[in-house]
């Protein structure tokens, strides 16, 4: 058998996951649909909606949309930017506030 760099004894291996927001392999991803995501930012403070272009490069990073602290907001705008219906229940069951205070 022929072995790649992502392969081991024939088992897919996963990258690393990444600390970088940028990065597809963040660690912090909550939800992704296509070229938008949602991520808690690496200090655990907020929610980022981040987007992508459609044709990537390697170099493309995600960029940052908006910064919420409360669900209500995140979802708002999560809805206007992506009209994603499925991602709207996901979010739904997230805390009312980052680091699960009430609004």
């Amino acid at each position: 058998m022929m072995l790649d760099s992502t392969t081991t004894m024939g088992v897919a291996l996963l990258p690393p996951t990444s600390h970088r927001e940028r990065d597809d392999n963040f660690t912090g991803l909550v939800y992704q649909a296509n070229n938008w995501r949602v991520i808690i930012c690496k200090d655990s403070i907020q929610w980022i909606i981040q987007s992508k272009p459609r044709k990537t490069t390697r170099s493309d990073a995600w960029k940052a949309v908006g910064y919420f602290v409360t669900r209500k907001a995140l979802m708002r705008v999560w809805r206007g930017a992506t009209g994603d219906s499925n991602g709207s229940i996901a979010l739904g069951k997230l805390p009312e506030r980052i680091g699960g205070g009430h609004d």
